[in-house]
This record gives structure tokens, sequence and C-alpha cells, in this order.
């Protein structure tokens, strides 16, 4: 699917309610795309927390708070909020799981939630002397690996065809590799954003 039915059919309407402050009913399955698109990141955080779909989002915003941070500065108020929506248990749950295969010291900071919580903590992150060297590394890393196929697994199509009686030539990266990848998306994202 191209996205093109969401783009047209939900978000827009989403976006034209948040541009005239009019009412929109939000749906558990679009909680990602509504947190992508927002420009109230906290009021939407505050207001959908109570759909069933609202923890898996978290990815999302994660996302959202290292755009913040990187191009508003750090604002405490907003990840007081992620903590109070999500709970400090989810939140570490998550961000122990993040990261890429490369582990590396540069990715600790990321793990920890002091870095988020702390203006500090996270300036004395960002004047790491290593940033910049280090997010060309995670991006050639991510760039070799996922879009180029080296070392990425694939699965045969036959096999696949035999076992889910699905062909679709996209669907070819097994599950290992996609967790791999959304444990990899974090981390990707904060440094495409250096």
């Amino acid at each position: 699917m191209c996205g093109y039915c969401i783009e047209s059919g939900l978000l827009l309407e989403f976006v034209k309610s948040e541009r005239t402050n009019s009412e929109f009913e939000l749906e558990n399955n679009f909680i990602s795309n509504y947190l992508q698109e927002t420009k109230n990141l906290i009021g939407l955080i505050e207001n959908s927390r109570h759909l069933s779909n609202f923890t898996s989002s978290i990815d999302i915003v994660l996302c959202r708070l290292y755009d913040h941070y990187l191009n508003k500065g750090h604002t405490k108020s907003l990840f007081d909020v992620i903590e109070k929506s999500f709970g400090r248990d989810v939140i570490n749950a998550y961000l122990v799981d993040i990261g890429t295969d490369d582990k590396n010291q540069f990715e600790a900071p990321l793990k920890n939630q002091e870095t988020y919580n702390n203006a500090g903590t996270w300036n004395k992150f960002l004047k790491n002397g290593n940033l910049i060297a280090d997010s060309e590394r995670c991006l050639n890393a991510y760039y070799d690996w996922w879009i180029l196929g080296h070392n990425k697994e694939t699965s045969d199509p036959d096999v696949r065809m035999a076992e889910t009686g699905v062909m679709d030539p996209i669907a070819n990266t097994p599950k290992y590799e996609w967790k791999k990848f959304y444990r990899a998306f974090p981390v990707v994202f904060f440094h495409c954003h250096i």
C-alpha cells in the first residue's frame, strides 16, 4: 500500500482540524500517524493516551522528542508529559531495546532517561567531540545494511510463498531483520538530525 489513502482520507482531515481548531475523533489504528503529523505534540499525547495503540507509538514520540530537542532546545515539560503518559517502566524498557548491532559508547546516552530529563546531561551529550563522526558512521552502516542490503538477510520467495501464500517481492525481509530495523530506527533518526 502506498499510503495515499491514509494521507488523503485521514491525515488531511486531521491536519485541517488542527489548523482550524475543530473537533476530530482520533482513531486508534492511526495514532502513530497523528503523532508524526501533529503540531501540538504535548496536547496530542495527553489526548490520545487512552487509545489502546498509544504505548506502541513510543518510537514516534521519542523521535519527535529528538527533533524538538535538537531544533528548539531541551524542554523538560515535553519529557515530563511523555514520562507521565507512557510511564517510566515503559520508557525504560523501550530505551534498553533501542540501538544498532554495532554497539558503541555513543548510544549509551540515548538509552538513559536522564539524558532526556536533564538539560545539562542533554547538552553535555551534544557537545561530544565525536558526535559528527559517530553520526556519519551510523548513517553509513545503516545505508550499507538496510538500503544496499549488505549483510542483510532476505527470505527466499519460493519458501515464503509455500509458508505464507504471499508472493509480494517487497516482503523479502524476515522478521529478525525487521526487529533489527525497528531497534535501530530511533538511533538512525537521531543521527540524521545531527
